[in-house]
């Protein structure tokens, strides 16, 4: 398989059943991150583990790489959301995410 990005692999199965698990993982990572309350999505990024180098955690963060952190918490903010397990709201500066009350993981 030759993927947009990172090394060529041939076994596909095994690199979709890797891709559901990440993404999986990060649906709890990124459900915990919220236990404390409604956050932004920036907030929520800055929680999340993030394996970049030479970076020693999220303020060491280049602000370029804080840019996609962000684009993929949100992705995951907004699929947990069409799982209705999280809200998003419009507040009068930022929109915010919280858990929805009562809900329980349906991935």
């Amino acid at each position: 398989m030759l993927p947009g990005h990172r090394r060529i692999f041939r076994n596909l199965k095994e690199r979709i059943r890797e891709l559901r698990d990440h993404h999986r993982a990060r649906a709890d990572e990124t459900i915990a991150a919220l236990q404390s309350g409604a956050s932004t999505g920036y907030e929520v990024a800055s929680l999340l583990t993030w394996n970049v180098v030479d970076s020693e955690g999220w303020e060491s963060f280049p602000t370029l790489q804080k840019f996609f952190a962000m684009g993929e918490a949100i992705a995951h903010l907004k699929y947990l959301e069409g799982k209705g397990l999280v809200r998003g709201e419009m507040t009068a500066d930022r929109l915010v995410y919280s858990l929805v009350t009562g809900a329980s993981p349906r991935r």
